[in-house]
């Protein structure tokens, strides 16, 4: 069945995650996952960037580069596809 929501994608994980348990894979483009990441709601994420002109939604990297860590990066053909962890909280 498909279920259709109007709601806050920090919601919509959030119901998810209560309904269905962890994990939950999240396909999106930069309105929908802004919110998440700024919220450090998505653990691990899977970014590919391409030179070439988009929609005009650009993506704010402040917020990715404040709660998350690079992994790794590889470069194919001008396109790079990085992989992104949340950084953990310290200890101190």
């Amino acid at each position: 069945s498909q279920f259709i929501f109007n709601q806050e994608p920090a919601w919509l994980i959030k119901r998810a995650l209560l309904e269905q348990g962890s994990p939950v894979l999240i396909e999106g483009g930069v309105n929908f996952i802004s919110s998440l990441i700024t919220q450090s709601l998505i653990d691990f994420l899977y970014i590919t960037r391409v030179n070439q002109d988009g929609d005009g939604h650009f993506f704010d990297e402040s917020q990715l580069l404040k709660n998350y860590e690079r992994q790794s990066i590889e470069i194919i053909d001008g396109a790079s596809f990085e992989s992104w962890r949340v950084k953990l909280e310290s200890s101190d």
